[in-house]
């Protein structure tokens, strides 16, 4: 095998995989560490403001309620506190029913999407287990895999927010996993935005899968169950791959 230096920059692991993604570690001590990766960076100002609305009406209201108690007149905004307070008492069963199927509909929507991120990664190494098998001339699995790796960046990029398509056919290009040409001009065409540059991708794994891979590597007697398999695994990539974007592009209704 080739050097680690002379191999292409896809093939190689992640210097920092640590930076991708945002873990929870126990053993840091200091609890500012664990707000990242959580909703209070996002609802720390509303919160913020609303407990010190509130700290400021007990400020006015209490006045009011010991005047009421120890004899004098109640004022029209002694009424509009007791209004207030009757009418959160009111709601307060209702927005609770409300948030509780709501937050259900959230976690299950937001669970849901870590699945089918993981059924990508989970099929993308299956497929590469069962290829690294029977493939055995590293320049033909170089080859075979760097499609069905350029289906797994092109799933990544679909749902990055401002990412257009010259900026990621740039990055695929330099990274080794996309050539010009045919390739470049055939995704170009096409919405990154979208599940149809992962398709075509796959597609084209495929077809290097059935008519050379299979031919040249893999023993006549096992070509059929090994392409089923492979066939199965993308089926089961693309379809995930398109119910993220599904779920992405479909918010919960503002009625519900």
């Amino acid at each position: 095998s080739s050097s680690p230096s002379s191999s292409p920059a896809w093939w190689r692991p992640p210097e920092r995989p640590e930076a991708m993604t945002v873990r929870y570690n126990p053993a840091r001590r200091l609890w500012l560490h664990h707000v990242r990766g959580t909703v209070l960076p996002s609802v720390w100002l509303i919160c913020f403001l609303t407990t010190t609305t509130a700290f400021i009406l007990c400020h006015v209201y209490d006045p009011l309620r010991r005047a009421v108690r120890d004899g004098q007149k109640k004022t029209v905004l002694f009424y509009v506190f007791q209004d207030c307070d009757a009418f959160f008492g009111l709601i307060t069963t209702f927005v609770t029913f409300i948030l509780t199927f709501f937050n259900s509909t959230i976690f299950g929507r937001w669970w849901r999407l870590r699945e089918l991120c993981g059924v990508v990664n989970g099929k993308t190494v299956d497929t590469c287990v069962m290829l690294s098998t029977y493939v055995t001339d590293e320049a033909e699995l170089r080859e075979v895999l760097r499609y069905l790796w350029l289906a797994h960046a092109l799933h990544v990029y679909s749902v990055e927010v401002g990412l257009t398509a010259d900026q990621a056919i740039a990055t695929l290009t330099k990274r080794g996993l996309l050539t010009a040409g045919i390739e470049t001009e055939a995704l170009r065409g096409s919405s990154f935005a979208s599940s149809t540059p992962v398709s075509i991708a796959y597609g084209w794994f495929l077809s290097r899968i059935a008519h050379h891979t299979l031919e040249e590597y893999v023993p006549e007697a096992m070509r059929a169950t090994v392409f089923k398999h492979v066939q199965l695994n993308v089926s089961a990539m693309r379809g995930a791959a398109a119910d993220v974007l599904m779920y992405m592009s479909t918010p919960v209704p503002l009625a519900y």
